[in-house]
This record gives C-alpha cells, sequence and structure tokens, in this order.
C-alpha cells in the first residue's frame, strides 16, 4: 500500500469503543460507511445515537461506493511539527455521490494545487496508519464526468 503522508507524528483519532468506531472498522476493510437513518433515509456524519434530520434511533452503518465531488479546499503550506501539523498539503472537503449533502473532511493526494477545481471528481484510496486506524484520503479521477 502507497504511503502518502506520514501520520507517525501527529494525533492521531480515537478509534476505540465510540460512536464513530464503525467508520475506522470500515476504513481497515477498505470502505467508507456512514450512518443512515432507516426511517427517513438520511446519511448524516459525525455519527450519534439518534438521526440528527428526524430523530429516529433507527440508524444503520451503511457503505457508499468511493465516488466523491470535491465541495471545498484549502491549501496549507506550513509545518508546526511540535503539534504534528505537515505541510504542504491540500486539505479537502468532499461530498459523497450517492448522499448528496454529506461531507467528510480529508487531504487530497495525488495531485497539484494548481490541477484542483471545485466539484472535481474525487475517489477515495486507503492508507493503512497502524493497526487500529486506516485513513481515508482522495484523489482525482481522471475518466469519470465532473
Amino acid at each position: 500500500m502507497k504511503e502518502y503522508i506520514d501520520f507517525s507524528k501527529g494525533p492521531l483519532p480515537d478509534v476505540g469503543d465510540n460512536e464513530g468506531a464503525p467508520f475506522w472498522e470500515g476504513t481497515r476493510r477498505g470502505e467508507i460507511r456512514f450512518p443512515k437513518c432507516q426511517d427517513c433515509n438520511q446519511f448524516h456524519w459525525y455519527p450519534c445515537t439518534l438521526c440528527p434530520f428526524c430523530h429516529s434511533p433507527n440508524l444503520k452503518w451503511q457503505a457508499l461506493t468511493s465516488q466523491a465531488r470535491l465541495f471545498t479546499w484549502s491549501y496549507v503550506n506550513w509545518n508546526l511539527p511540535a503539534f504534528g501539523i505537515r505541510g504542504p498539503y491540500i486539505m479537502v472537503l468532499v461530498e459523497f455521490d450517492e448522499a448528496p449533502g454529506l461531507y467528510l473532511t480529508s487531504d487530497l493526494v495525488e495531485c497539484r494545487p494548481e490541477d484542483v477545481t471545485i466539484g472535481m471528481p474525487l475517489d477515495v484510496v486507503f492508507q493503512r496508519v497502524n493497526d487500529k486506524i486506516t485513513m481515508p484520503l482522495f484523489k482525482p479521477v481522471k475518466d469519470r464526468q465532473s
């Protein structure tokens, strides 16, 4: 597996026994999963025990295809090693084709800043950090229409 980012120096997410654990279980298997309300049929993020739209407790984690689009982005060109912040990198907010209005913050890889465009199609790539954490990153898709 290709290593895009050195995550060893920064703080890592808590992937233990909490509401977000199914997300991290999915990334370890190469899936992007989000909670979906079985009553109103809405995906949501960040995970919680009740649907933020209809307040139903009837939630189920569902995998999405990796197809997403760039909603917005920022080029970060600084380092703060004491805080585990590395630069330069492109931070992105992606929206999934199967779940409009569902956004995830991540990093864009395999792309130069001058080639970034809002709405560009993206696919997820997974980078294993350790036994518990596999980070979802995104890269541009060349063969899918914007």
